[in-house]
């Protein structure tokens, strides 16, 4: 059983590309998997909608319905430091990051999910 944690960017590709992230992560992990946002993205997704324009803040709304709706756990983290250290150090210990941050991706360079094409989802 694979634990993939999704990245704040990563929770506002259904608003942005309507792609339908969760179907696709089915798509690519035809096993079952249990889905993870730390409670740190919330934070992230509040100061998006706070800093950004209307269409940023109708994203952030959508995100945080779909996380509702699909029952995704939240991963309670209590450490200090940037959510993207976070995820780096989370990945050592055997989650998968998904994620659209290019620098973070960087980071990781194995056990990632990522939108191609504004279309469907890769894992590599």
């Amino acid at each position: 059983m694979k634990n993939i944690i999704l990245d704040t960017n990563f929770l506002l590709i259904p608003a942005q590309y309507k792609v339908d992230i969760f179907q696709e992560i089915e798509r690519v992990f035809p096993e079952k998997v249990h889905i993870f946002v730390l409670d740190k993205s919330f934070e992230e997704l509040d100061n998006v909608a706070l800093q950004g324009r209307q269409k940023e803040k109708l994203h952030v709304k959508l995100a945080k319905s779909l996380l509702k709706t699909q029952n995704i756990k939240i991963l309670h983290v209590d450490q200090k430091g940037s959510v993207d250290d976070l995820l780096v150090e989370l990945s050592n210990k055997g989650y998968i990051i998904a994620t659209q941050d290019k620098e973070l991706k960087r980071r990781l360079k194995q056990n990632i999910v990522t939108l191609r094409q504004n279309k469907y989802l890769l894992f590599k």
